[in-house]
């Protein structure tokens, strides 16, 4: 509860709409989730996860960048292609 924000609720519902599309877009869903692989501050954020997968990671960082978005915050997402970006709340 100490480490709450206004995007917190959204994160954690956000992590079922993205089991969602990793079962009806697997490709979609792990080209999306991995993308934060290139985040420059990846090493850093990925820290936070201690004893996760990768793919766990990936995910957790993504749901923060993506609720970030939906909330009007600057996030990530705000230079995707406006196709994948529909394709990504079709699925929410």
């Amino acid at each position: 509860m100490d480490n709450m924000s206004a995007d917190s609720p959204i994160h954690e519902i956000l992590h079922i709409f993205l089991g969602s599309m990793s079962r009806f877009n697997p490709n979609l869903f792990y080209q999306l989730v991995s993308s934060v692989e290139q985040l420059p501050d990846y090493d850093y954020r990925s820290k936070f996860f201690p004893n996760r997968t990768i793919s766990d990671i990936d995910e957790e960082i993504f749901v923060e960048e993506l609720a970030k978005h939906l909330t009007g915050d600057s996030s990530l997402l705000d230079n995707l292609d406006k196709n994948i970006l529909n394709k990504i709340l079709y699925y929410i």
